[in-house]
């Protein structure tokens, strides 16, 4: 089997497990009113798209996978704004969401980000692409521990507090993340247009005559 053959079929066994991973959670959370699961299910749906695009550019150039990066890190930092606007409405529901909702799901949330990071976790230092790939799946691990304890501190306090608070932890973890693959991408920029240039076919210049 291919290298290129390998990391396709990792890639589309992790967009099918976030994007059912997204269902559930996005309809979980809506119902339930959770700031928590709506934003883990938006982050999500970006991993799905994040991994498609990863896919579209598995065997392009090196800069149009640099490209693909800045692209992922730009969705990530859209669905930080999207979910600091979901954040400010939720502020204003005093209900605090079911805690055994927010607990189970964030249990499926984590079987699911742990598989995926069993798959990619020998593939994580491939290239920057992959890396990127990596990283979404490491914070969103980090996200479902923290809804587990959420869930467990709105049961134990009857507060929406603990959700609202960590719904701010991932919009500040997906702002840092986005910001870090940001500025590897722009550092490799210099370095990929000069190999690309390198590899152009130079015109000769043109004799009189």
């Amino acid at each position: 089997m291919t290298g290129h053959t390998s990391q396709r079929r990792v890639l589309w066994t992790a967009l099918i497990l976030n994007g059912l991973g997204f269902a559930v959670e996005f309809g979980v959370g809506n119902r339930v009113g959770s700031a928590a699961l709506l934003g883990d299910s938006a982050d999500m749906l970006g991993d799905a798209l994040t991994y498609l695009l990863t896919l579209a550019t598995l065997t392009a150039t090196a800069l149009t996978r640099t490209c693909t990066v800045i692209a992922k890190a730009a969705l990530q930092l859209g669905f930080a704004g999207l979910l600091t606007a979901l954040l400010w409405t939720r502020l204003q529901q005093p209900v605090p969401p079911g805690a055994v909702a927010i607990g189970g799901t964030a249990l499926f949330a984590l079987a699911i980000n742990a598989a995926c990071a069993l798959l990619l976790a020998s593939r994580r230092n491939t290239d920057l692409n992959m890396r990127s790939v990596w990283l979404c799946t490491r914070n969103d691990l980090v996200a479902n521990v923290c809804m587990i304890f959420a869930a467990l501190l709105v049961a134990y306090t009857g507060s929406r507090w603990p959700d609202l608070l960590l719904g701010g932890a991932v919009v500040a973890l997906f702002t840092v993340t986005s910001l870090r693959l940001l500025a590897a991408s722009i550092r490799q920029w210099p370095r990929r247009l000069a190999a690309r240039d390198s590899h152009s076919p130079r015109r000769l210049p043109q004799t009189a005559g």
